[in-house]
């Protein structure tokens, strides 16, 4: 059954249950305009916490059997302690949506990737260190997320950053001002008596990709 802490979820559910034309629809519209995933209030009154709502959209024409959302460090804990089952995603019925809630720390910020399996819900499930590392393999970013996603390695997908709002600040993340943003240079003393114009650069081929580091000869001496 859907979580029904969040009162997005349960104005859209609802709405479909009152046949509201174009419920659905507006609940996306919604979402791609705030980003992902939802905040909300929390349930409690709280003011530390918030509730926090990753939402999925299934593909009608290509539909999957289970959506597990991998909340690393939360769902690590439940991986760890052998049952996933609560990390699976609800769908609300009537709707291409899944959902799942968690209520988490209002300066919580962690990455997250989304399993979508096709299959026995037994396999998605599975909590031994080669069906783990195949999930990793096989997760994917939230494509509704606004923020930069975390670049991976080893051919796996980049994860989403949830950051809610009391999280601290990385003032470190961002571009500096004046560093160009995809090459800078150091000048490089050459013989010692006079500059050389060896540079050194740092670039990268495209956004996220991981920066190089090489000398470009322009001298007489070796760089």
């Amino acid at each position: 059954m859907t979580d029904t802490r969040s009162p997005l979820l349960r104005s859209l559910r609802q709405a479909v249950r009152a046949q509201v034309v174009g419920a659905e629809a507006e609940f996306w519209l919604r979402a791609e305009a705030l980003g992902t995933p939802l905040v909300e209030p929390d349930p409690e009154g709280d003011p530390a916490y918030r509730l926090v709502t990753f939402v999925w959209r299934d593909d009608p024409a290509a539909p999957v059997s289970d959506v597990l959302a991998l909340l690393h460090t939360v769902t690590d804990r439940a991986r760890h302690a052998g049952d996933l089952t609560a990390h699976l995603m609800d769908r609300v019925e009537g709707t291409s949506v899944r959902a799942i809630s968690h209520r988490l720390r209002a300066d919580h910020r962690a990455s997250y990737q989304f399993l979508p399996h096709r299959g026995a819900r037994a396999d998605v499930l599975r909590t031994d260190r080669a069906s783990w590392t195949a999930a990793l393999d096989a997760a994917v970013p939230d494509p509704l997320n606004p923020s930069p996603a975390l670049p991976s390695r080893d051919g796996r997908s980049p994860a989403s950053v949830l950051s809610l709002q009391d999280a601290p600040a990385e003032p470190h993340t961002g571009r500096r001002p004046g560093v160009p943003g995809d090459a800078a240079s150091t000048p490089r003393w050459g013989d010692g008596a006079s500059p050389c114009t060896c540079r050194r650069v740092i670039r990268r081929t495209a956004a996220r990709t991981p920066w190089r580091c090489s000398w470009t000869a322009r001298c007489g001496v070796p760089c």
